[in-house]
């Protein structure tokens, strides 16, 4: 938001989730970066770090391309539910180990545009209630 320095945005896409709400452990990456990363230096932004497959995967991919460097930066970190190690350099919170949403972080595309940060109760998630 209030970066001052000269930067390019560009994104991949990752899944390993789908509709549930644990990870199926098979990391997918759905869009490769269109950007050169060779000698750049380069800040993997993510929503929530949890058992660490996906950025581990991220991380190998986006290292295989030769950047100068690499720092990750989290929005929510659920370290309880890791499984790799992960050395994030900006953490935003400490996320408890519950499934979250809102904010940007959604339930198989629902809820991404909550004000706020929740905890999704189990009968939404099972489909018996509503939020």
């Amino acid at each position: 938001r209030e970066i001052t320095v000269p930067h390019v945005v560009d994104l991949m896409k990752t899944s390993s989730y789908g509709s549930g709400t644990t990870t199926s452990g098979k990391v997918e990456i759905q869009l490769e970066t269109s950007t050169d990363l060779k000698g750049r230096h380069v800040i993997i932004v993510e929503d929530i770090i949890d058992t660490g497959l996906t950025l581990n995967k991220l991380y190998q991919a986006i290292s295989a391309k030769q950047p100068a460097s690499i720092q990750i930066c989290a929005f929510c970190d659920k370290i309880a539910r890791r499984v790799e190690h992960v050395d994030a350099k900006y953490i935003g919170y400490e996320c408890p180990d519950e499934f979250v949403v809102g904010y940007g972080l959604d339930f198989a595309g629902e809820y991404r545009s909550l004000p706020y940060v929740g905890i999704l109760k189990p009968e939404v998630i099972t489909g018996k209630s509503q939020l």
